[in-house]
């Protein structure tokens, strides 16, 4: 039996070396979550092949976060692939969990029948387990691909192409606009690392099959595709016959997937045959998602945002602080109450960091606290801050006082967007003067001035990618 499973996937379609453009996650020199945090209150050690609700079986590890490891599985009711993420078990991050499943609910609700809701990932299901480390709350997603923040990395400190940047900018905007208006909800988070990329369920496929291929070439599986928790003591015989039969068992579960999709691909060609209004395009833009790379060419592709664990409701009770550094609104910076505008201020900073491989705001050595730093910066680029707008917060003592020697900061002399784009990134007047036009109104101090999300997606820069 042994010998007959080790080529139970036979010579498949599904080809790894060539088909897999994008694919990151057996980079075994990729940061992967702590094994520390494997303990009480942390992290659940799932291993390939569990089985949660007698549902999801685990392919693979997609990554990780703060307090959270996300997970490939098979979904073997509906057949499809969908995104487990499975929370630290402390009642800290429960809170956190129990939040976020309350806001995507919202989002799923507040009008099915518009498309913008489709820029936002869809919680399918929640249930809890209980583990070795306590009890964790689960939330199945559907499946997307990578993120925004695997794009800029392989771009190795360039910007990608303006044409991808405002597709980018576009459905980004368009999932704000729906979470503002229709589900009257700030993001709080928006950044590169909680933009997803949607692939085909051909890419999961793929992503399976690695796994699949490194059990039969019995290669040690590496931490980005595992749990990285500690190994322990060493195992017992009877420990090492489980694991033989988890693997065995493996290999036939990507084999009953690999056939349920092509089935599932073969319906589908059927009842498009029957449909006279198909014709099918070798250039389809499906086609298009894994074909071509977004980073070195013009590309048709679909993002949705994701993670509302930093959400809050517009008008209710805010969180002290929100949005990675980068990504920091001046209104949040300085301590004073903030709404949805401060979501569009992230996605100006992300969108400058798409364009040119380089954050908006990058902190300089020299000065040590974070806070000052960063204030400096802002005005360095944008220029003085009002006085009735730098009061408005909290922090305005703190970050004026003389410990940090600012009392010159009303001479800096701001540098210009379009300044910086020409002579720093060797920019053409024309992309430059377009491109600080729809960021500006994005950075405005003022939050009642700023531009919304509904504003943002009227501005003509977005309409200036030809056809492909």
């Amino acid at each position: 039996m042994e010998a007959k499973d080790e080529n139970l996937l036979g010579e498949s379609s599904y080809s790894l070396e060539k088909e897999l453009p994008y694919s990151h996650f057996l980079d075994q020199t990729s940061e992967q979550e702590k094994s520390a945090h494997y303990k009480k209150g942390g992290y659940h050690p799932v291993k390939i092949g569990d089985e949660y609700c007698e549902r999801y079986y685990v392919i693979r590890k997609l990554g990780f976060g703060t307090y959270s490891t996300v997970w490939l599985c098979w979904d073997k009711k509906d057949e499809h692939f969908v995104a487990l993420k499975i929370q630290e078990s402390s009642s800290t991050y429960s809170g956190i969990a129990f939040r976020e499943i309350k806001f995507l609910r919202i989002v799923d609700e507040a009008d099915a029948q518009d498309p913008r809701r489709n820029r936002l990932v869809r919680l399918l299901n929640d249930f809890q387990i209980s583990g070795v480390n306590g009890q964790h709350i689960c939330l199945v997603f559907e499946i997307t691909g990578y993120t925004l923040y695997t794009l800029l990395l392989q771009y190795n400190g360039k910007g990608i192409p303006l044409a991808n940047v405002r597709t980018i900018m576009k459905h980004v905007l368009e999932g704000l606009e729906y979470l503002h208006c229709k589900c009257k909800l700030i993001h709080g988070d928006v950044k590169p690392e909680n933009i997803l990329m949607c692939v085909r369920e051909d890419y999961n496929l793929k992503l399976a099959c690695e796994v699949a291929e490194m059990y039969r070439s019995k290669i040690k599986l590496p931490a980005s595709v595992i749990a990285n928790a500690p190994l322990g003591s060493m195992r017992t015989f009877k420990q090492i016959k489980a694991d033989r039969r988890r693997t065995s068992s493996f290999r036939r579960q990507v084999k009953i997937i690999m056939d349920t999709i092509e089935e599932k691909k073969k319906i589908a060609e059927s009842e498009s045959i029957g449909n006279t209004s198909y014709s099918p395009s070798p250039s389809s833009s499906s086609d298009r998602k894994l074909k071509f790379n977004p980073v070195f060419e013009e590309s048709e592709f679909e993002l949705k945002i994701a993670d509302l664990g930093l959400a809050s409701r517009i008008g209710g009770r805010l969180h002290t602080i929100i949005q990675s550094r980068p990504y920091r609104s001046l209104e949040v910076l300085i301590g004073a109450k903030y709404n949805a505008a401060a979501d569009i201020w992230s996605t100006a900073c992300m969108a400058f960091e798409l364009a040119t491989g380089c954050y908006l705001f990058k902190l300089d050595s020299k000065i040590t606290h974070p806070d000052v730093n960063h204030l400096v910066k802002i005005i360095d680029l944008l220029g003085s801050i009002p006085k009735e707008i730098v009061q408005s917060g909290w922090k305005y003592q703190f970050l004026l006082s003389k410990q940090y020697n600012l009392p010159h900061i009303h001479e800096l002399q701001p540098s210009g967007l379009e300044d910086i784009l020409q002579k720093k990134y060797d920019w053409s007047l024309g992309d430059a003067q377009e491109f600080a036009a729809f960021l500006l109104p994005m950075l405005q101090y003022d939050v009642d001035k700023r531009a919304t999300a509904s504003e943002c997606l009227k501005h003509p820069w977005l309409s200036l990618n030809k056809p492909l």
